[in-house]
């Protein structure tokens, strides 16, 4: 997923901006500083706002440069110029290993981030090419929806006399069967 130890280098690498996901890593040089950006492919830039690579490299970072465990996954953070959170992230310890002494030694360089959505302000799920959708609905939600939807056909049916036949009911009852099969769709889903 992109190239996460080609850091903070004005000669690295960034990848395509069709990457499969956005990778930012973050990290501060001196124990009083605050956590910058290191490095952020295109994908990356785009979910956090920046206007371009040297503006991300450097900048103040919201996301936390520590962590308890070397990896975690299913992360969800409030992140970048704008207010998005990113959904379902990936977060690892990056460090650099080296021979000291005839020994293997490894140290810390940061933390990196990796994720393919992000949620913006307005509520939507976004992804790289400015790609938006409305995020998926909650079982109550959708339970909800077909309560109000199931309504509907009865009213179509018993105050307006339509029948089965009739293109609003039919229509109606389509809609009411689309949100059933989303809703049983949801539940099969892994949680």
């Amino acid at each position: 997923v992109g190239h996460p130890t080609e850091a903070a280098s004005s000669d690295a690498q960034l990848p395509a901006a069709d990457d499969a996901a956005e990778v930012a890593a973050a990290d501060s040089t001196a124990a009083d500083s605050e956590a910058v950006y290191v490095y952020a492919n295109l994908a990356a830039i785009e979910a956090l706002g920046f206007a371009d690579w040297q503006s991300a490299i450097g900048a103040p970072s919201a996301l936390p440069e520590e962590m308890s465990k070397k990896y975690e996954s299913g992360y969800s953070k409030k992140a970048g110029l704008r207010p998005v959170t990113l959904l379902d992230a990936s977060r690892w310890v990056l460090e650099k290993a080296a021979v000291e002494g005839g020994k293997l030694v490894t140290s810390r360089v940061g933390l990196c981030y990796a994720w393919s959505e992000w949620q913006d302000e307005d509520g939507f799920v976004c992804e790289p090419g400015g790609k938006r959708r409305t995020p998926d609905p909650t079982p109550e939600e959708l339970a909800a929806a077909i309560e109000e939807k199931g309504a509907e056909v009865r009213r179509l049916k018993e105050e307006e006399g339509l029948g089965n036949k009739d293109p609003q009911v039919q229509e109606a009852v389509a809609a009411l069967l689309s949100l059933k099969a989303a809703a049983e769709e949801l539940e099969k889903s892994p949680a």
